[in-house]
């Protein structure tokens, strides 16, 4: 499957089993081209961007399975978002380096993983993706990107360099909850998150080197 076929699927579909399905072959760039994006991603109905902004649960609500839950649908909405941000990274600079190219879809893959592990763990908790309003915060303030450098220093190097913050200070809020399993999630997204940082830093220093 070529790359650009496999980030459009995602960036057009409108559904999750799409958007999420990963490919089952190796994927080719062998023919990149420019083409219309639109404006914001397709999404099922009960994902689509809710106007305004849901709070985080405060510390003394994680002790409750609703707002455990909740909290953890906050989470899948970014990851969501980092997905089809990557995957609109990918259909806007279609003359990026290939090695570039290469690791964007890497790391996409990664985060279509957890999108579906926070979705798997909040409804053992007793939600559903999309039960909640979700904001289009990551991507109001990335898909204006305007080069590959633009992208890795905001999404790279800002948001999911903020999520290493939040994964381990989020692990500790769930094990304080006695939530185990929650807890092991977030350490596992914290150590996916530093080579996804690490890999926007090596492009971000190799970028500005030659301005």
């Amino acid at each position: 499957m070529e790359l650009q076929e496999h980030a459009q699927r995602i960036l057009f579909a409108t559904s999750l089993e799409e958007k999420l399905a990963m490919p089952t072959a190796t994927l080719i760039d062998d023919s990149p081209s420019a083409l219309s994006l639109p404006e914001v991603p397709g999404r099922p109905a009960d994902l689509q961007f809710h106007k305004g902004d849901s709070d985080l649960p405060s510390r003394i609500e994680l002790k409750g399975d609703e707002e455990r839950a909740r909290l953890l649908h906050y989470f899948a909405n970014h990851e969501l978002l980092a997905v089809e941000l990557m995957a609109l990274a990918i259909l806007k600079f279609p003359d990026a380096p290939k090695a570039f190219r290469k690791g964007l879809a890497r790391t996409l893959k990664e985060e279509q993983e957890h999108t579906l592990l926070y979705m798997r763990r909040m409804e053992l908790l007793g939600l559903s993706f999309g039960d909640l309003p979700v904001n289009d915060f990551f991507w109001k303030n990335v898909s204006t990107m305007e080069s590959p450098l633009d992208y890795v220093a905001r999404l790279s190097l800002t948001f999911e360099q903020a999520n290493l913050d939040y994964s381990r200070y989020f692990e500790a809020r769930f094990r304080e909850a006695g939530d185990t399993e929650s807890a092991v999630l977030m350490e596992r997204i914290y150590k996916d998150e530093i080579s996804h940082v690490g890999y926007g830093l090596k492009w971000f220093r190799r970028w500005k080197d030659e301005k």
